[in-house]
Order: C-alpha cells, then structure tokens, then sequence
C-alpha cells in the first residue's frame, strides 16, 4: 500500500488531478437535498470533494494514510471542517473523538475501493458498521471490472483492484449494509480523454423506502 500512497502523493505535489468536484459530488449532493449533514471522506486525496461539500455548508471529516499539505492547511483554517491522518482499517476508531457515530452521518468514498485490497475493504466496512448510526447513509463510486482494461489517464503502474457490483453488493451485505440504489456504466467519471466503467453504490445499515433513483 505504501507504494501505491507514495504514487499519489506526487501526482497531488504535482497538481496534475483536477480541483473541481466530481460528478459524483454533485450527484450525491442533490440526493442529500441538505446543507447541514455530517460527511465523512474516506480516502480523501487532495479533497476537491470534500472542499465542495464544506462549501455546501456541511460538517466535513476526511481521513486518508497520507494528508496532503494542502488540506492539512485548509483544515486549520476553516471550521467545521477536520483532517486525519489513519489506516484505513483503523479510521472508525480514529474519528471517534470528531465525529458523533451517535448520530447519523454521510460516509462518502470515490476512487477509493478500487485502490484498496479486498481484505482491507472488508476491514473497512466491518470497522464502520460497528459504530455508524442506523440512518447514516453511505455513498460510493469506484472503477469496475469492466474498466481494467480500458486506457487510464494516470496510467497503470499503480495499485487497481477491479471488482464486479455483485462482488461489492455482496461485501455490503457480508458487513451488515443493504445496497438501495446502485448503477454502472460510463459517462458517469469523465476526465480529459478516458471515460471510465464505474459503478455507484448508495448503502445503509437498514433499508430505506425514502431511497430514491435520481
């Protein structure tokens, strides 16, 4: 993992990923219709997302192994707005004394599962469904086996782990999660030339009938 962390690092030190929000943020931004949630990044990058939701006036928590100097800086200048450095195994326990598990809160991943081993994911999803709020939500978007062999902007020399969506419903499920909504396909992660195959994932510890498709 730390060669794939290491990776990352000097693409961020060499401002070559975008700073704009995702497609997905928005997305999940208009499904939250809210401006006052609890949103926790796992896997945060250079936090282009997590910044838009902070604009958006929510209460923001990243987490990721490496905290860029950038949003280490942002954080210390913005409130409600936090940065912590942890392994992703550990990041449930290292945010208890930041977030309020008893509540419910926004767990949001993008680009993340897909560079992470299985095992870790699993750890990951066990640690956070001890401790989340039966009505927090949980957001993801990752690249799919469908994306492995199709041309990457950044490359692939680093770390990908390509799942299908029935192998990450199935993780959800193993964890305690049910997947309420869920689609794939391209046009959803555009950037420069490629258009990835991703999927996007929206989970809860209980099913929710006011899960909506958008």
């Amino acid at each position: 993992m730390l060669a794939n962390v290491d990776y990352w690092q000097s693409v961020y030190a060499s401002s070559a990923v975008p700073t704009h929000p995702s497609q997905f943020a928005v997305f999940v931004q208009s499904w939250l219709h809210s401006t006052d949630a609890t949103i926790i990044e796992v896997g945060c990058g250079n936090g282009r997302d997590s910044r838009f939701f902070h604009g958006q006036g929510h209460n923001v928590v990243v987490t990721d192994q490496v905290i860029c100097d950038e949003l280490s800086e942002f954080a210390d200048d913005n409130e409600r707005f936090a940065a912590v450095e942890s392994n992703i195994e550990d990041a449930a326990e290292a945010l208890k004394d930041l977030v309020d598990f008893r509540k419910p809160v926004v767990l949001y991943s993008r680009f993340f599962q897909h560079a992470i081993p299985e095992e870790v994911q699993q750890a990951q999803l066990a640690s956070f469904s001890k401790v989340l709020n039966k009505d927090s939500i949980l957001f993801f978007e990752f690249r799919l086996d469908g994306d492995k062999d199709m041309p990457k902007e950044f490359g692939t020399t680093h770390y990908r782990r390509f799942q299908s969506s029935a192998d990450f419903i199935e993780s959800l499920r193993e964890n305690n999660f049910e997947c309420g909504y869920s689609c794939e396909g391209q046009g959803y992660a555009r950037y420069k030339s490629e258009d990835p195959e991703v999927g996007r994932f929206v989970a809860s510890l209980q099913a929710k009938d006011h899960l909506r498709l958008v």
